[in-house]
């Protein structure tokens, strides 16, 4: 195994307030004959969003969108009202969020696992799943998380 040279695929976008500060941890799946990766992202509002980037090899990004794929949406989540930290934490700066997204393919599904942070509780493992077909087709219906 050899390091890639051109690492880091991805980087924080300045022009993306939701991904300006921070991008790590993708899942990756292999779909399609393209590697797609669904990402941590924090932004200017501090909690941590999963975006997403799709590339042909593995190592270079051919499509990337402008927005989140997942957005906290659960109390056990995320909450904005929790007052930002300014202690850093292992897991990064911010209130909470969705991090440390996982992906498992399993009959027409993608099941995703995370970390759920609500910036006051204990984290939480949370799952929510996609069909792949939306999933392919960039229709973010994600089943309710739990």
């Amino acid at each position: 195994m050899k390091r890639y040279e051109g690492n880091p695929i991805l980087q924080p976008r300045a022009e993306n307030p939701w991904e300006s500060k921070l991008v790590f941890n993708p899942a990756a799946v292999h779909l399609g004959g393209e590697v797609h990766l669904v990402y941590r992202a924090v932004g200017d509002k501090d909690i941590s969003v999963l975006g997403y980037a799709r590339s042909r090899d593995g190592f270079r990004i051919n499509l990337r969108l402008k927005r989140p794929v997942y957005v906290p949406r659960e109390t056990f989540e995320s909450n904005p009202e929790a007052p930002f930290s300014r202690v850093k934490y292992l897991s990064g700066w911010g209130c909470g969020g969705c991090e440390d997204p996982r992906l498992t393919r399993l009959d027409g599904k993608l099941y995703m696992t995370y970390t759920a942070f609500n910036g006051r509780e204990l984290p939480r493992v949370a799952i929510t799943w996609i069909d792949e077909e939306d999933f392919l087709n960039q229709n973010w219906e994600w089943a309710t998380p739990v």
